[in-house]
């Protein structure tokens, strides 16, 4: 099977044009985090307004990446085949205006389909912006270079619970009471509505800046001679992908490490606002700070790590997130079981940070097993499961085991006991990349020996 074809490649990209599109895409993913985190400190708030339960406001977040699992196939389809700068476009818009109508939704069903809908969009980018990135840097670089894209879920996801705490207590007025302004007046009454309706605006602008982004050639970086590219996708290329042990666990360790996050990001703030008596302002800001401080160090961290352990082994973008992982999961035990405030944000800060050391190598481990052609499939097969068995199911299952709890235990030993589910998932995420670390270098290999082959064919 010929897996080139010697046509004029784009022009390769200068690494400070690289770096310039790095720091715009993860800016854009930032804004991408907020979006989606400031449902989680308003939580109680967008409840009493709509006069419903724990499941149900767990829902709110499941119709998010029920629509994001579902639509990501189809991105990862697009991706591999036309312009993923116009992709991306599409994607930040649809996200961002979706964000704003939550804001203006008058029944439960129609806050429920914007948020579903906020996961069109955010299909369109989450799964075309790392493909686009693994073509402006070689695979030595690449951990760190995701690790700098994800810096953008802990730092936007803390800027959520910060914002979206900040605005509930400062703007609108509790359901019941008598409206009154011009924010009344379009139908802003409570605070979390101006939440979402100021989150959702930025998007919109950067969406005209990612338009002047520059498509770099496919497979770029991964070949020394840009004109002989593997660029055209073969369904053949998928079924080898998937007969790939390393990326079946590698997508099985991230589905482990996704249903945690998703369950924590939806229920944190509320976890502390009723385990450990804070206010929804306090207790959003402090998830906030804990996560982005510890969440960033976390990222850089691994990302760098796992780059700099290549030194002594190839396996270290599943040894480096296998290690840190387990540990994850036992940290989060302990701060989930603790009393008191003290222990609990140590432990919360330790888990929080080994979690975030996972980002960076595993996403390079999806780019180094995969040929140029699928890398965009590659993403969505991986996105489309994370997210139907990890956070498409964390907040609705934490949410209905603190329903069932509630009664014999009360609302915070109920939530408590519910967040207990995560640790041993995540637990067992990590050993699999331990044990199945070995089968991560001979996969990287057999990619370079196929691109190498293709160079040679065409």
């Amino acid at each position: 099977m010929t897996l080139a074809t010697a046509r004029p490649a784009p022009p390769r990209l200068s690494d400070r044009y690289a770096w310039y599109a790095l720091g715009v895409l993860t800016f854009i993913n930032l804004i991408n985090y907020l979006d989606r985190a400031v449902l989680a400190p308003v939580l109680d708030q967008v409840k009493a307004s709509f006069a419903i339960d724990d499941a149900q406001a767990g829902f709110l977040t499941t119709a998010f990446f029920w629509v994001y699992t579902v639509v990501s196939p189809i991105s990862g389809y697009l991706g591999d085949r036309v312009s993923r700068r116009a992709l991306i476009v599409v994607g930040i818009g649809l996200w961002s205006f979706a964000t704003i109508a939550s804001g203006f939704a008058g029944t439960y069903e129609q806050l429920w389909i914007a948020r579903a809908l906020t996961g069109v969009g955010e299909a369109g980018y989450g799964i075309v912006a790392p493909a686009f990135l693994g073509d402006l840097f070689s695979k030595e670089r690449r951990a760190r270079t995701l690790a700098v894209f994800y810096l953008a879920l802990p730092v936007g996801t803390a800027g959520g619970f910060a914002f979206g705490g900040f605005m509930v207590e400062r703007f609108g007025h509790a359901p019941g009471q008598p409206h009154a302004g011009l924010g009344c007046a379009l139908g802003l009454h409570e605070g979390w509505r101006y939440a979402f309706l100021l989150a959702g605006i930025p998007g919109v602008l950067l969406a005209v800046l990612a338009g002047f982004l520059r498509e770099p050639a496919r497979g770029g970086k991964d070949v020394a001679d840009a004109h002989l590219v593997p660029t055209k996708f073969r369904w053949s290329a998928v079924g080898e992908l998937l007969r790939t042990r390393s990326f079946v666990v590698n997508v099985a360790a991230t589905t482990a490490m996704t249903f945690a996050i998703g369950g924590l990001q939806q229920w944190a703030p509320t976890f502390v606002q009723r385990v450990h008596q804070y206010s929804p302002t306090d207790g959003g800001s402090l998830v906030g700070i804990v996560v982005a401080v510890t969440g960033t160090l976390g990222t850089m961290f691994g990302g760098f790590l796992a780059d700099y352990a290549r030194r002594w082994t190839k396996a270290s973008h599943f040894v480096v997130p296998g290690i840190t992982l387990s540990l994850s999961g036992i940290a989060l035990a302990v701060a989930v079981a603790s009393s008191g405030r003290t222990t609990f944000w140590i432990f919360a800060a330790i888990s929080i940070f080994l979690l975030f050391c996972n980002s960076g190598p595993l996403n390079a481990a999806i780019l180094n097993v995969s040929m140029p052609a699928v890398r965009a499939t590659a993403f969505a097969i991986t996105i489309f499961t994370i997210h139907l068995l990890g956070d498409a199911l964390s907040p609705a299952v934490i949410g209905e085991i603190s329903k069932r709890l509630t009664e014999a235990h009360g609302p915070a030993e109920a939530l408590r006991l519910a967040f207990l589910i995560a640790p041993p998932v995540m637990l067992l995420g990590g050993v699999l990349l331990v044990v199945f670390a070995k089968h991560l270098p001979r996969d990287m290999e057999e990619v370079e020996r196929k691109l190498r082959a293709s160079s040679i064919a065409g």
